[in-house]
């Protein structure tokens, strides 16, 4: 989301800018890309219990 909110080259100054570039950086968010971050969840949780540490990103 930070990645899409600084590709509009802009800072909000207040809130209420704050909300519509959060809204405008969501809205852009492909379907597909949400789907196979939610089907990523089982394989990143295993991974996690088998190494008994964090997920490296």
């Amino acid at each position: 989301m930070t990645k899409r909110m600084k590709r509009l080259n802009k800072r909000p100054h207040n809130r209420a800018e704050l909300i519509e570039f959060v809204q405008t950086a969501w809205e852009s968010v492909n379907e597909d890309y949400l789907f196979n971050l939610c089907s990523s969840i089982p394989n990143r949780l295993r991974e996690v219990l088998d190494k008994n540490d964090s997920l490296r990103y």
